[in-house]
């Protein structure tokens, strides 16, 4: 059985939905630090004026490294939901398949949420769902704390916490091989995944260049500009375009 692990980005690029149509069990992860530079509260549409990104986000009541991703708090007070769509809407009201996106994104957001993680696990969720993915997404449950307390108490024999995080989180779940991103090739050895009866993989997403508007490609945009370009459909048909290589 194949398993990715992911903190709970915020509408995260194509790659991330890559990484999940890979796996046979995808985990939502959310039991580590916040870094203010990731992607938790973030991420990036386009601006259709000049071509260039623009920030969308989420604002947090405190963005401290100090605290884990599923003790952020959404501030609700700022009416975030009405100026995400707003920026959305003002955006890509001219793209081929706005109105079927618009409506999955209001649906979304019509809802009320207190901490990021459960806004982002939902959004992930049911975007795959939309999009047909066949894996069993894991939201964030009690395991994980189980397995960061499991951590702080026992030594981790030469090997890293990060890998001894992912190979518990394999164990809880029955997994016979790790997938990650292309990322992970310079932190993690197969020698210590092959130790515990595991194989490691990298996924190499494959992203396509899409038209967008008059604007030469900007590429890793938020899901939402290829869904807004390419529409549902040949969206599903890019999920596939990607290639797993060996961890050796």
């Amino acid at each position: 059985m194949k398993l990715g692990i992911m903190q709970p980005y915020f509408f995260p690029y194509l790659g991330y939905f890559q990484l999940i149509a890979s796996c046979d069990t995808f985990v939502i992860y959310d039991r580590v630090s916040f870094r203010k530079k990731g992607w938790i509260a973030r991420n990036r549409i386009l601006n259709t004026g000049n071509g260039l990104p623009i920030n969308i986000n989420v604002p947090l009541k405190s963005q401290s490294s100090n605290k884990m991703i599923f003790e952020l708090e959404i501030d609700n007070n700022q009416k975030w939901q009405e100026k995400f769509l707003n920026l959305v809407f003002y955006n890509y009201k001219r793209a081929i398949h706005f109105e079927e996106i618009f409506v999955f994104l209001e649906n979304t957001l019509n809802q009320s949420f207190d901490l990021i993680t459960s806004l982002n696990s939902l959004f992930i969720h049911q975007l795959c769902d939309l999009l047909d993915v066949k894996a069993k997404i894991i939201y964030p449950d009690e395991s994980q704390r189980e397995i960061e307390s499991s951590l702080l108490k026992n030594s981790y024999n030469d090997i890293s916490v990060m890998t001894a995080r992912v190979i518990r989180v394999c164990k809880q779940y029955g997994a016979t091989t790790y997938i990650n991103p292309p990322g992970g090739q310079q932190l993690y050895s197969s020698v210590d995944f092959k130790t515990h009866d595991l194989e490691l993989r990298f996924i190499q997403p494959n992203i396509p260049s899409y038209g967008q508007f008059k604007f030469q490609h900007v590429p890793n945009l938020s899901i939402v500009d290829c869904l807004m370009h390419m529409g549902i459909e040949r969206t599903k048909e890019v999920l596939t375009n990607y290639k797993l290589i060996s961890g050796e």
